[in-house]
């Protein structure tokens, strides 16, 4: 599933279970819960490298280079941890650069 198309629906499911705007705290965290249960239920039979790509990001190794993360720590969380695992690929899909270089230990 493309990331942007999912976004936007996770949003409009919960902007119609909130009634509220996209800009509400709650309609957000909703519309995580949903993004994520949804990517989580398309990982069935799929690889985390797989789902990270499908997410549109180039590979699970830019994951790992974008989050410190190694690829075995993300493939674990692929398997025993999904929502997790999604978050991260939400993260890495809509941060930019400057945020994330803020994060950069030296």
């Amino acid at each position: 599933m493309n990331m942007d198309i999912l976004v936007k629906q996770s949003i409009e499911e919960a902007r119609f279970i909130t009634s509220k705007d996209a800009s509400d705290k709650e309609t957000q965290k909703v519309a995580l819960k949903i993004a994520c249960a949804t990517m989580v239920r398309s990982a069935i039979n799929m690889t985390a490298s797989k789902q990270a790509k499908e997410a549109g990001l180039k590979s699970l190794l830019q994951v790992a280079e974008l989050t410190g993360q190694s690829t075995q720590t993300l493939n674990n969380w692929f398997n025993h941890k999904p929502e997790l695992f999604g978050i991260v690929l939400l993260g890495c899909k809509y941060a930019t650069p400057e945020y994330l270089a803020k994060f950069k230990r030296n």
